[in-house]
């Protein structure tokens, strides 16, 4: 009679799992592939996030550009009120203009009746 071989550890380790473990396995693969696809999701959300930031950096508005633009505005306002109250002493020449203009064309016509043709 033969004597049956003892296996190696090596061997033990070679040999198929038995049925729990398959099950384990399937469950560890399932949950590391259901793993993954979650992590490739928030991949793909975190650089869409990154490109959405990129987009707002570029185009946002800072508080520097903001105080240039209240400056020019400022600026502008400025020069309205300047150029407003110019026109107003403008206006105030012209009719002191006119008024002598019509005093003086009144006076060229009295000296006219007055002297001999």
């Amino acid at each position: 009679m033969k004597k049956p071989k003892k296996e190696s550890q090596a061997q033990k380790l070679n040999q198929k799992p038995t049925t729990p473990y398959k099950e384990l396995s399937g469950r560890i693969d399932s949950v590391y592939d259901e793993s993954n696809k979650k992590f490739e999701k928030l991949f793909i959300e975190i650089v869409n996030l990154k490109e959405e930031l990129k987009f707002i950096k570029e185009t946002m508005l800072t508080k520097e550009d903001g105080q240039k633009i209240i400056e020019h505005i400022d600026e502008f306002a400025r020069r309205v009120e300047t150029y407003d109250g110019k026109t107003v002493v403008q206006d105030k020449r012209l009719l002191y203009l006119e008024n002598h203009f019509v005093d003086h064309e009144k006076r060229i016509q009295k000296i006219e009746t007055i002297l001999p043709k």
